[in-house]
């Protein structure tokens, strides 16, 4: 009965090992980002998106995210429902 207990902890403990090993964008966007759920998309400290979306009002000026950070001209670029944010030398415009 023990060797079976040792052998369930084993197997939980491998689970958790491979989960976070596959599923680690969701968790690190998290902790350095906001996930909207309504669109699934993240924004995040990176290149200083999120930032600009507080400090803007974001949620009445900018909308949610509707894509993941993309690279257009070697520039970072996020688009949202009335906006599209650039990163240019570390400045988002």
């Amino acid at each position: 009965m023990e060797q079976r207990l040792n052998m369930n902890k084993h197997w939980l403990f491998a689970f958790v090992i491979v989960s976070a090993l596959l599923l680690p964008g969701r968790a690190a966007a998290q902790a350095t980002g906001r996930l909207f759920p309504e669109t699934g998309q993240t924004v995040d400290t990176t290149y200083g998106f999120l930032q600009f979306w507080e400090a803007h009002d974001g949620a009445t000026l900018i909308g949610p995210p509707l894509t993941g950070v993309v690279l257009e001209q070697q520039r970072p670029v996020q688009y949202f429902r009335q906006a599209r944010l650039e990163a240019v030398d570390g400045v988002v415009v």
